[in-house]
């Protein structure tokens, strides 16, 4: 009887602890969100522009990046945007963009680098070759 207790307590503590793993995972994938793809619309040459987070959008006309413009898109997490889905773009006070000269001083081409902000998240750039 003594080894019958044993073996339902442990039983038990299997249960409990196979219930707890799995609710705490379904909690984190719950918690996961799938980053926002925003497109440049502006003047690659002009770090100014670059670097104007209201340039980047969900719905910008820019965003087949025709020719050899550098900054094109860039995933961003949904919590660093403003504005309703399918609009939004960076929320400055989250994401603050800079602008990276990839090109020559004769010849410049940005491509957007995260310069601060409050978030923690970062971005992740697609620019163009």
């Amino acid at each position: 009887m003594k080894n019958l207790n044993s073996y339902a307590m442990a039983i038990i503590a299997l249960v409990i602890a196979a219930g707890s793993t799995t609710l705490m995972s379904f909690n984190k994938i719950a918690n996961k969100q799938t980053d926002v793809t925003l497109f440049f619309d502006g003047d690659a040459t002009e770090a100014s522009q670059v670097s104007d987070p209201s340039n980047w959008a969900e719905d910008n006309p820019g965003s087949t990046c025709p020719g050899s413009k550098k900054a094109c898109s860039m995933e961003v997490n949904p919590a660093d945007l403003q504005g309703a889905s399918g609009s939004r773009t960076l929320n400055p006070t989250k994401i603050i963009l800079g602008a990276s000269n990839t090109g020559t001083i004769s010849n410049p081409t940005y491509v957007p680098t995260k310069a601060g902000g409050s978030s923690s998240n970062n971005i992740t750039p697609h620019n163009q070759d």
